[in-house]
């Protein structure tokens, strides 16, 4: 399976080899650079979402912007510049800070471009509008499961985090450690989609479509031909 349809189904295995490969500092490091701040003996768990104290809907906007942005971070932040009474102005802009090289942001863009074209982020689609995005989900214990009668398909919580050439959000939904007006304390199938929703009506809304996804000089792109593997009889 290839990196691109891993991430566009949502796949755990291919995730935890590319920690492995990657190693858990390089994989830390990564991470900080985009604006978490982990531990560089992260376990493996990280690799598929299973942090010890979870990451606000804010960092993960932050994190996922660098991709789209030639892999430049810019720390979020609501305000930029102050003026005084004396008509000196104090910049706050917080620096923008090279987080990865461009060709590896292009190249993430480009597979989580697919992610909401024929993925699970598919109704993340927002016309005439570029989207790359990823979605996540939070499964329950098989202890928490049988406690709760949870259902087959239940979630703890629902992502998703996409962005166009203008604009980033960071949807999160779940019931949280309460439980809902009926008593139910999981997602159904219906309600893990309200993220993926929530994002593309926003971005509808404030997305007029006229920016796009560059390619870099320094990427070239190659057509690779394979074979049919089904053999005809």
């Amino acid at each position: 399976m290839s990196m691109r349809s891993a991430l566009a189904q949502s796949r755990n295995i291919p995730a935890l080899k590319a920690f492995q490969e990657a190693g858990s500092a390089n994989a830390a490091q990564f991470a900080n650079n985009l604006g978490m701040d982990l531990p560089s003996d992260i376990p493996e768990s990280y690799s598929i979402g299973g942090f010890e104290d979870g990451v606000s809907s804010l960092k993960m906007a932050g994190a996922f912007s660098a991709f789209g942005n030639n892999g430049y971070y810019n720390e979020p932040h609501a305000v930029t510049s102050v003026e005084f009474n004396d008509g000196t102005k104090l910049d706050l802009t917080p620096d923008s800070k090279a987080a990865m090289s461009d060709y590896t942001a292009f190249m993430i863009t480009d597979m989580l471009k697919t992610a909401v074209q024929s993925g699970t982020g598919t109704l993340a689609q927002v016309p005439n509008v570029q989207v790359a995005g990823k979605t996540g989900t939070t499964n329950f214990t098989q202890d928490v499961i049988n406690k709760h009668n949870i259902p087959s398909g239940g979630a703890k919580d629902s992502w998703f985090v996409g962005y166009t050439p203008q604009y980033t959000a960071a949807v999160w939904t779940g019931i949280g450690n309460s439980k809902d007006a009926d008593g139910k304390i999981w997602l159904n199938d219906y309600e893990q989609r309200v993220a993926k929703i929530v994002f593309q009506r926003l971005i509808s809304q404030i997305d007029d479509g006229s920016g796009s996804f560059e390619k870099n000089q320094t990427v070239s792109l190659k057509l690779r031909l394979k074979k049919d593997p089904i053999q005809q009889n």
